[in-house]
Formats: C-alpha cells, sequence, structure tokens
C-alpha cells in the first residue's frame, strides 16, 4: 500500500489543529516548511509539536533553527544536540545541524559534525566548505585551507571557497595568493559585496584586469 500523501503546511498551525492530527495519527503526515518570517511563532509551533510527539521528524532541528535565529543561541545549541542522538548516519540531517552549529558559533561541534558529513558524502563541495568555515573559526588556518581547495576541486568557480582562501592567504601575509583567489571570486561572483570589499582591500582591481588580459593558465594554487 502507497503511504498516505504529505500535507505540506507553510503556516503556523494552532493548538486545536496539532492536537486533533495527533490524537488521529496524523502529525507526522505534515511536513512542516521553514517559516522564516515567523520567529517567535515558529518557536511556539515546534514546542507544541514536540510536546504532541516527542519523536517529530525534524522538530529539534526546527526548534533550534527557530531559537538561533531569534537570538537564543545557547537554547538553540541544546536542540541540535537532542537532534544529533536521534539523526544517526542520516547526512542531510547531519548537513543541517552542522550549518546551524556554525551558525551558532559552536565551531569546534560543528567540526565534528562535519567530519561525519564529508565521510559520509565526499562529493558535496558545500560540506566540505563548511569544514573548511569551522577550521577557520578554529584558528586551524592551513586544515581550512586544505578543505576549501579540496571544495574547489568540486566546483571550482565557487565563490565562497575562493573568498575564504582569499581571506586565509591574507591572514598568513601571503598577499599574492590572497590576490589571485580575490580575483577569481570577483570573476565568479561580481556583484557579491563581501568580495568587493575584499578585493578592494587587497588592492586586486588593477591586478585583476591585468589578469583578465592575460591568456596563460590559471593560477599556479589551482592547479595542484
Amino acid at each position: 500500500a502507497k503511504p498516505p500523501p504529505v500535507i505540506v503546511v507553510t503556516e503556523p498551525l494552532n493548538d486545536r489543529t496539532l492536537k486533533y492530527l495527533a490524537e488521529h495519527g496524523e502529525l507526522r503526515r505534515v511536513a512542516i516548511e521553514d517559516l522564516p518570517k515567523h520567529i517567535a511563532q515558529a518557536e511556539t509551533h515546534f514546542r507544541k509539536v514536540l510536546e504532541l510527539d516527542h519523536k517529530y521528524p525534524s522538530a529539534h532541528l526546527k526548534l533550534a533553527e527557530a531559537l538561533i535565529r531569534g537570538g537564543q543561541v545557547q537554547e538553540g545549541a541544546k536542540q541540535l544536540i537532542l537532534e544529533l542522538r536521534r539523526a544517526g548516519e542520516d547526512c542531510q540531517t547531519l548537513k543541517e545541524v552542522g550549518k546551524l552549529l556554525l551558525e551558532a558559533h559552536r565551531c569546534r561541534q560543528a567540526n565534528l559534525v562535519l567530519r561525519r558529513v564529508v565521510r559520509l558524502d565526499p562529493d558535496d563541495p558545500q560540506s566540505q566548505h563548511n569544514l573548511a568555515v569551522s577550521y577557520f573559526m578554529l584558528h586551524r588556518l592551513d586544515e581550512g585551507i586544505r578543505w576549501c581547495r579540496r571544495a574547489l576541486k568540486l566546483k571550482p568557480n565557487y565563490p565562497l571557497a575562493l573568498y575564504n582562501l582569499a581571506l586565509a592567504h591574507m591572514h598568513l601575509g601571503q598577499t599574492a595568493r590572497a590576490r589571485r583567489y580575490a580575483a577569481r571570486a570577483m570573476t565568479a561572483a561580481p556583484g557579491d559585496e563581501k568580495i568587493r570589499r575584499l578585493s578592494s582591500r587587497l588592492g586586486v582591481e588593477g591586478f585583476w584586469s591585468r589578469l583578465r588580459g592575460r591568456r596563460s593558465a590559471p593560477p599556479r594554487e589551482a592547479r595542484r
């Protein structure tokens, strides 16, 4: 028999409706989407969902997102730990948990989760980049650079990875490399304000013009 169709909800349900669904065994049919415009309502909503069904899929994750984006970082991080206990080897859930831990500045926990993610899904450049970010947040620049480069092997024109590589090399005093990566980031995302500010700080505008005028191979680092 086919499973019953999923009900997609994009607005918070009232308590009466949630209770009715729970009593009739229908609550898990409801796919509750992100509610970015209703952070306070989302928090109340997912607390009620967990009260009615403490095993509702991803409810701790959704509650954590609402809490973190509502400024309750510590409580949000606790909800992420509860979600982790249930996630097992569910790679998509681990990816979401890792990203939210980064957002909550729980960089050590994020690093541990994202290391699991890249083992489970070694071909995802975003996860490799997120792992790099966790290393940068831990001030482990060499490892961050290594994982950024791995992400670029899978996605050569990845603006965020190029931006963070430029930033890392700038902090290491390796200005020439920083400029090369900033120039590539400008090419990949010329309208990105953060990239433009970093490029201006590095004096890339003239360098970038010369680089675009060349017909040589890509920068040495990109060929490694």
